[in-house]
């Protein structure tokens, strides 16, 4: 995160402090992420309106393409725990812990030990948001950020249901 600049992208104030359990950084402040609204129904009235989800959406869209046409790199974790909305309701995209640096159009080689952790947390995309090729064939393309951007409209479509009073359909 301290390598790229872009106003989509969380930045980092302070250097992360990592050690064999922990990893900690201090970044610009943000509200909320997208994940945090869809479980915990005290956060309601957070739940952005549909006007509010498409700038979000193309929020992300101007970062993934900036990610992908200026840094050449593959995200590989676009997920709502990843995505932070600011006081000012902008969106933040972090998550970089993942992401694959790539010179061609030709697939980008990755591994994951679906077992590895750092603390809590699993080192590992969320699967629920990538591409069938991230776990499949572990040959990835910048289309598989695509993949997961559509997951994440679906997301928050469903997201501004439940806002309304529909049943969220999570996925699983």
């Amino acid at each position: 995160m301290t390598k790229f600049r872009h106003p989509t992208l969380l930045n980092l104030l302070e250097a992360p402090i990592e050690d064999n359990k922990t990893i900690a950084f201090v970044s610009e402040p943000v509200l909320f992420n997208l994940a945090s609204l869809a479980f915990d129904s005290s956060k309601r009235d957070l739940i952005p309106s549909e006007v509010d989800l498409k700038c979000i959406v193309l929020e992300l869209m101007e970062c993934v393409n900036f990610l992908h046409a200026n840094a050449k790199t593959i995200h590989l974790n676009l997920a709502p725990e990843h995505l932070y909305i600011t006081a000012e309701g902008k969106l933040k995209v972090g998550g970089l812990n993942l992401i694959q640096q790539f010179s061609t159009t030709d697939p980008v080689g990755v591994s994951w030990n679906f077992l590895q952790k750092v603390g809590d947390f699993a080192m590992v995309p969320n699967l629920r948001f990538s591409a069938p090729e991230v776990t499949e064939s572990q040959n990835v393309t910048a289309q598989s950020d695509i993949f997961s951007i559509g997951c994440l409209i679906y997301f928050l479509v469903q997201l501004n249901k439940q806002k309304s009073g529909n049943q969220l359909f999570v996925m699983n």
